[in-house]
């Protein structure tokens, strides 16, 4: 039987995560996921979908499947913590918390962006939500009146006093 759930760790959007590092980055489904493959389908906005296939045996490999083609990936680590697997062609998935993306880093091209999870379409309507929330608690505090301060300015003027000195010289005859 397999069993279809989000793998997600280390993102750059959460905080701190715990208990990730024994399956392939970890997810907090990993200990579900121990019995076999877990496959997970991402969703992008441009049309496009394709699936991660991960297995507790090996933890550092993951399959993509794209257009009806398989890539073997390998985790590769980041110092954000956020999901990485690598073809060696160059097709790279990259994860965070509430986004996903394929990019191609040898040709230099994006296959496609905001991708999402069912797991990561829920981190994102609970962001959104609490944006609305702190937006409308900024909209409902009292505005601060503030009182425009006058800069005066004063221009220091010095005069320079010019003096002719005239010497009376006098003739002697």
């Amino acid at each position: 039987m397999k069993k279809t759930i989000t793998l997600l760790c280390g993102t750059a959007l959460v905080m701190t995560l715990t208990g990730c590092e024994t399956f392939l980055g970890g997810s907090s489904h990993s200990k579900a996921s121990a019995s076999g493959p877990v496959t997970t389908q991402y969703d992008c906005t441009d049309g496009t979908h394709f699936t991660i296939t991960r297995d507790a045996k090996t933890p550092d490999r993951a399959t993509l499947t794209r257009n009806g083609e398989s890539y073997e990936m390998k985790k590769i680590a980041t110092r954000t913590g956020s999901d990485k697997l690598q073809h060696t062609s160059g097709i790279t998935y990259i994860g965070v918390s509430n986004m996903s993306s394929l990019v191609n880093f040898k040709k230099g091209k994006n296959i496609s962006s905001e991708c999402r999870s069912e797991e990561q379409r829920q981190i994102q309507a609970e962001l959104d939500q609490k944006r609305r929330e702190e937006a409308a608690l900024k909209a409902a505090e009292p505005k601060k009146t503030t009182t425009a301060k006058k800069k005066v300015t004063t221009k220091k003027t010095t005069h320079k006093t010019t003096r002719k000195v005239t010497k009376k010289t006098s003739r002697r005859k």
